[in-house]
């Protein structure tokens, strides 16, 4: 009896970890394909370059005080940058 416990644990284990795989390559296409989506968008917010460029938030307040170009419309508003701006700041000298 208790063999056969330890069967049907082991082959639900294995189920579980065989869906968690498929899970995360869905979630993996998802993710691609929402970035391809948004990449048309000339201009980004802090998320966003966060999920496509993958730097923290940290990151890019260190890349604005070396010089990357942001647009903040209100004092304390929403920060946007715009993609060819990122791009730039990236290809330059200035991160190291």
């Amino acid at each position: 009896m208790e063999n056969k416990n330890k069967k049907e644990n082991f082959k639900l284990a294995k189920f579980v970890i065989l869906e968690n795989k498929k899970l995360n390559k869905r979630i993996k296409n998802l993710e691609k394909i929402i970035l391809e989506m948004n990449s048309f968008k000339d201009v980004l917010t802090p998320k966003e370059i966060e999920l496509e460029y993958g730097f923290s938030r940290k990151t890019l307040d260190r890349y604005r005080i070396n010089g990357l170009k942001v647009i903040q419309p209100k004092r304390n508003g929403k920060i946007l940058v715009k993609r060819t701006e990122i791009e730039k700041f990236l290809n330059s000298k200035k991160l190291w």
